[in-house]
Parts: C-alpha cells; structure tokens; sequence
C-alpha cells in the first residue's frame, strides 16, 4: 500500500479508530473517500466517528449519504434511525421506522420502538 491509494487511508482510520482517535481517524475516512467517494462502507465509517464524536450534522451527512446509495439497507437506515432518536427528530425518525418496517415488516424490535414512538408523540401532543 502506498499513501495515495483510498484503503491505506480507509486502513489508518480504522487503526485510529480502534485507538481511540477519533478526530484523526475522522481526517482519514475523509481522506479516503476524497481520493474514492465510491466505497459506501467509508461513509458509514465516518458517520459513526461523527456520531461518536457528537458531532450530529456531520453525521447526518454521512449517514444520508450512504442511505442515498442503498435505499434498502437497514443497516444504514438504523443508523439514520438512531441519530434522528439522539437529534430528537421523532418526525424524521418515525419516517425511517416506516420505511424500516416495510422492508421488514415481522421485525419485533423496528415495530416496538415504532409503537414507542406513537406513545410518546401522542402524549406530547394531549
């Protein structure tokens, strides 16, 4: 590997990442999707630093852009679907949790926190 390919970049943030450093870390996620934007995992990579690091609308960014390029990866869509919770964007959130349940509608766990949601937004709105 040599330090103008996207993964020696992708590799060193994962190594920050795992020590700890996530501000640098987040430098070479960025990097690495700089030099190769087309390698989906780095943006969720990043998002997951961003998120970590509190740093929601970076977050955002990220996530939504790796929803954007797999509309049916629930994976990507509970990473929306937790930063929206953390945002507390219950409208946004409701949204993804329906979106979620149509691609896996016997899914316990999407339908509960669904139902969650509608308790706590109905109370809030009496």
């Amino acid at each position: 590997l040599n330090q103008k390919e996207p993964v020696y970049f992708s590799n060193f943030g994962r190594c920050l990442y795992a020590l700890g450093k996530l501000e640098e870390a987040a430098f070479m996620y960025g990097k690495a999707i700089e030099l190769d934007s087309g390698r989906t995992n780095r943006y969720v990579s990043l998002g997951q630093i961003y998120f970590e690091l509190k740093k929601y609308e970076d977050a955002l960014l990220y996530f939504t852009t790796a929803y954007e390029r797999d509309r049916k990866n629930l994976e990507y869509m509970g990473y929306l679907a937790d930063l929206y919770d953390v945002m507390g964007s219950s409208e946004k959130l409701g949204d993804i949790l329906e979106k979620m349940l149509e691609l896996d509608p016997y899914n316990e766990v999407l339908q509960e926190r669904k139902n969650g949601l509608k308790r706590v937004n109905s109370t809030q709105t009496s």
